[in-house]
């Protein structure tokens, strides 16, 4: 069955949310993989 005008855009808007919130949540853990590598640093440097 062909798809109507209104599915494809909810389709398209969908797919954008998507990828909207994997590149947020891709950002997150950048961010926490940083945070955790300089607290790392941090506490390395306290023991010496």
């Amino acid at each position: 069955m062909p798809k109507t005008s209104t599915e494809g855009k909810v389709d398209s808007s969908t797919n954008g949310f998507v990828k909207a919130t994997c590149m947020s949540t891709c950002m997150r853990v950048k961010l926490v993989r940083y945070l955790w590598i300089y607290i790392n640093r941090l506490q390395l440097d306290q023991k010496h």
